[in-house]
């Protein structure tokens, strides 16, 4: 990535980063977000362990319905709520 542009960018976004990647191209993606993350914030929505396991922090995204409307709540997990749901996505 290009220094003089990360110095305008605070953060990158990346929705659903891993659909139709597995394996190898799948660890380099998570090995490239990484290196990515020490000059910008990364957020990144993803199914696969390979890329979750690279965050310093891991949020559960959750929808609640209540008197006819949903709410879209997220919470920080912890390391062994992080360890489960990495198992739990690679069984997938």
């Amino acid at each position: 990535m290009d220094d003089r542009r990360c110095r305008l960018c605070f953060y990158r976004y990346f929705d659903e980063i891993d659909t139709g990647v597995s394996g190898e191209v799948a660890a380099k993606v998570a090995r490239l977000l990484r290196q990515m993350s020490e000059k910008v914030q990364v957020i990144s929505i993803t199914h696969l362990p390979q890329i979750a396991s690279k965050a310093d922090a891991h949020f559960f995204v959750f929808k609640e319905d209540a008197k006819e409307r949903s709410y879209t709540n997220m919470r920080l997990l912890s390391q062994d709520e992080r360890y489960e749901e990495s198992r739990q996505n690679a069984k997938q």
